[in-house]
């Protein structure tokens, strides 16, 4: 492989990310939402799909938050303890 070549590779994987991760994420995914589902005394409705393993690059400032607030929502309601205030 000539140095020009070499340079070219590693601007295109410096733009684009490294060869063929999205396809990597996928096979993961799929490996444990296959060993979710086969668990015993799992239902139609606890299954999952092998996107639900996949990582969330793209998620916004505002969606993180609004899920964060959701999960400690949640966590203080469980809890019995009264949610700070909103600053």
């Amino acid at each position: 492989m000539s140095s020009k070549e070499f340079g070219e590779w590693k601007r295109k994987i410096r733009i684009d990310g490294p060869i063929a991760s999205s396809q990597f994420y996928l096979g993961v995914g799929i490996i444990c939402a296959a060993i979710y589902n086969t668990r015993p005394g799992v239902k139609k409705s606890q299954l999952v799909k092998p996107e639900d393993f996949l990582p969330k690059f793209y998620e916004t400032v505002e969606e993180r938050q609004k899920k964060t607030s959701g999960n400690l929502a949640a966590f203080f309601a469980v809890h019995g303890v009264k949610p700070p205030p909103n600053e």
